[in-house]
């Protein structure tokens, strides 16, 4: 078990040192460890070398690298969270104590962090630092790491030690009241079982979409990417005739949101059903395919189940980056307490665009 503090590297790696510095003196126990999360480029390795040998002869120091420069798009954001998901889950059952800082990387990074901290009750604290004489260039403290690359090495390693009287570790507002509570973390993997989802949507939906959302984060597999959603004009015009029917129209429109990562696509992806295509019909999609393999999308215990197929190659058969397209076919419900099958459902040959 250990006392540790985990920031992200952005625009200066002096940011991450004065953290520590400044949560060192306050602590009672020892800072152990440094993790520092890096984005993608050589002037951030740079930096992060920077941080090592400030740091080496007082903590450890751990990178964790991130696959792109900046979470400035959806995609991205799924990646960022499922890599700070499946971290602190692992503090969490090494049993260790850990301090976040929000201060100095990209806003929508430190954004992103502060919302899965509600789950880990080993986050005891989160963190912003302040300049007092910000405002004062003369006296800048957190100078980019452009402007360190190009200084000295004596100048270099005089601004990672900055008075620490000017500055300020503030404390953002967070206790054992802002954590869900043992019951909730507790269900969000243990209802896995499809009658048990549906229950929960019916008495909590708002529940049952933050158990799904945190569920389809802890499983990614690879790094998330964007796929083009399309709709033929049967699933079109299905959607339309819900104008009244808000509950339906909502659910759906929220899967068509989530059908476009292709991890999510992939792992709530259910059935399967492989039809030939007829004579003619195998150019359709500029794809030379001789066939379609179609899935339903199931959200946990909601009653949507748009049917899909995915071009030019079936996502439960491949790499994220070997499909282009997710073309959904059908709105299904549950009639009659039951679903029909895809094959049933695409008999009626309904799923071109």
């Amino acid at each position: 078990m250990a006392n540790m503090l985990l920031a992200i590297l952005g625009e200066s790696p002096i940011v991450v040192t004065v953290t520590y510095q400044l949560l060192a003196k306050r602590l009672a126990d020892k800072l152990d460890r440094v993790i520092v999360l890096c984005p993608k480029g050589e002037l951030v390795q740079f930096g992060y070398g920077l941080i090592e040998d400030v740091l080496k002869e007082t903590c450890e120091v751990e990178q964790e690298p991130l696959d792109f420069d900046d979470v400035n798009g959806e995609a991205e954001s799924y990646t960022f969270l499922h890599v700070m998901y499946s971290l602190l889950s692992r503090l969490q059952d090494d049993g260790d104590t850990v301090y976040l800082s929000l201060a100095g990387g990209r806003k929508n990074m430190s954004a992103l962090m502060a919302v899965l901290v509600p789950l880990f009750p080993c986050v005891k604290g989160l963190y912003h630092v302040i300049d007092r004489d910000e405002h004062l260039h003369e006296r800048q403290t957190f100078r980019s790491l452009e402007k360190l690359y190009d200084a000295s090495d004596s100048d270099r390693h005089k601004y990672f030690f900055p008075s620490l009287e000017r500055l300020i570790l503030v404390d953002i507002p967070y206790g054992e009241y802002r954590q869900v509570s043992k019951a909730f973390r507790a269900r969000l993997f243990s209802i896995v079982d499809e009658d048990a989802l549906e229950d929960l949507y019916e008495h909590n939906p708002d529940e049952a979409n933050t158990v799904e959302f945190v569920q389809d984060i802890a499983r990614v597999t690879e790094p998330e990417r964007m796929l083009e959603v399309l709709v033929t004009e049967r699933a079109a015009q299905q959607f339309q005739n819900l104008a009244h029917d808000r509950t339906h129209a909502r659910g759906l429109t929220y899967c068509l949101e989530r059908m476009r990562l292709a991890n999510i696509l992939r792992n709530r992806s259910h059935h399967i059903y492989t039809r030939d295509l007829g004579k003619g019909e195998h150019d359709l999609y500029s794809q030379n395919l001789s066939a379609l393999t179609f899935h339903f999308f199931k959200r946990g215990g909601a009653t949507e189940r748009p049917v899909f197929h995915t071009v030019p190659k079936d996502i439960r058969g491949c790499k994220n980056t070997e499909v282009e397209k997710v073309i959904v076919s059908e709105m299904e419900f549950k009639r009659n307490s039951k679903y029909r099958s895809l094959e049933e459902i695409t008999s009626v040959r309904r799923f071109f665009l």
